[in-house]
């Protein structure tokens, strides 16, 4: 039941404006800079053999729709902007805000460790690297500098959840003491009901035929090409 309400919560509250419109940004980056960071440091990730298949498979789904919406676009003679945004949005999924929270509550804790690893070392570095180059097809982002290469280094080591993420494989040496812990746990236990309030504040359910048809073919091709 979570689920259901927090979405269909943070959708009323920006309805009923009872929060101020940037609300869902907020929300969003306190779950990047505090609530994932904090449930990253208290999962002792462990990255055994049979875990990295799943930080590839975000890699492969990301390089099929690369391929598939390429052509497809060719084909049916898509301009860049149309064929990049489908890539973008097909190619990738919201591990983070939708996917860790939904699959914690679904099947509790244990499967902490394996969402982590395929939302870091796959979602998470797909976008930062191939993502990123394919978005600069489209247009050149002002803080690049004429320099892809630092501007995807930086982006990458100023991510909360990433540096996290390293900082993380050292506390197997220097394990945090209980008082740390006790508060990164709570602060990480934010994490799902905040996320989908922030996604449910930014719905928009009252779309235009036009742009739902268009959701539909987005759906139906990342339906596609998950499969």
């Amino acid at each position: 039941m979570l689920i259901p309400i927090c979405l269909v919560g943070g959708w009323i509250l920006k309805r009923v404006k009872i929060f101020p419109e940037n609300s869902g940004i907020v929300l969003g980056n306190f779950v990047v800079y505090v609530s994932l960071p904090s449930l990253i440091l208290i999962s002792n990730i462990k990255l055994e053999n049979s875990l990295f298949f799943l930080a590839f498979i975000p890699w492969l789904i990301f390089g099929v729709s690369v391929v598939f919406f390429y052509t497809i676009g060719k084909f049916f003679h898509w301009d860049l902007e149309t064929k990049i945004a489908t890539i973008l949005c097909c190619g990738l999924g919201n591990t983070s805000f939708l996917g860790l929270p939904i699959l914690r509550m679904l099947y509790g804790e244990e499967v902490t460790n394996s969402v982590l690893i395929v939302d870091q070392l796959g979602t998470f570095l797909c976008l930062a690297i191939p993502g990123f180059i394919v978005a600069l097809r489209f247009q050149k982002d002002p803080n690049i500098n004429g320099n892809p290469i630092a501007s995807v280094l930086k982006k990458l080591f100023t991510f909360p959840p990433f540096l996290a993420l390293l900082f993380s494989f050292f506390l197997r040496f220097f394990p945090l003491s209980e008082s740390i812990y006790f508060v990164l746990k709570i602060l990480g236990e934010t994490l799902a009901p905040i996320a989908l309030f922030a996604v449910g504040f930014q719905m928009e359910l009252g779309s235009k035929p036009k742009n739902r048809r268009i959701l539909y073919n987005l759906y139906l091709s990342d339906l596609f090409i998950n499969c």
